[in-house]
């Protein structure tokens, strides 16, 4: 009992470079009801790694969309399983569903937005929602100065208003 925590790290890291994933989670929160540790991320990644096997292995789609329920469960917060689920209903056609999910992103780590941003454009432009989009990556704009915002917004007032109107905006949001 004295080193059961300690042995249980040993086996997780095990798991971990075996990639054996459903031992992982197990294990994990083998660990976890110990005490203290708080693994639930860490169990949402092994999810969400599993998921991405079934998605290469083209397995049935609901057990994908189990596997990253669980990830959820595991981990409410985690970008990686919003990221996977927006892929997916992307994939099948889902847009507003894929929107869902990228623009759960910004409330779970502000940081990874710059990851969505090409993923929001893809859905507002399959629902012809072009000037939606302008306004989300306006509201985004102010939350976090990101080259990738400033640069599609750059583009898209190139578009719409011309080089000029561009450069300005450019030039306010640089340096």
């Amino acid at each position: 009992p004295a080193h059961r925590a300690d042995a249980l790290r040993h086996l997780l890291d095990v798991y971990q470079q075996e990639k054996e994933w459903e031992s992982a989670i197990t294990t994990a929160r083998r660990l976890q009801g110990l005490g203290g540790e708080r693994l639930g991320p860490l169990m949402a990644q092994f999810a969400c790694e599993l998921a991405e096997l079934k998605i290469a292995a083209n397995a049935e789609m609901g057990e994908v969309r189990q596997l990253i329920k669980r990830a959820f469960g595991f981990d409410s917060q985690s970008v990686r399983a919003s990221l996977l689920l927006g892929d997916i209903e992307q994939q099948e056609g889902r847009w507003r569903a894929a929107l869902k999910a990228y623009q759960r992103v910004e409330s779970q780590d502000i940081d990874f937005v710059p990851e969505v941003i090409e993923r929001l454009e893809a859905c507002y432009q399959a629902l012809g929602q072009a000037e939606q989009y302008k306004h989300e990556l306006q509201r985004l704009l102010k939350r976090d100065v990101s080259d990738m915002i400033v640069l599609k917004l750059t583009d898209l007032i190139a578009a719409d208003e011309g080089k000029e109107a561009a450069a300005a905006f450019l030039a306010d949001h640089v340096g």
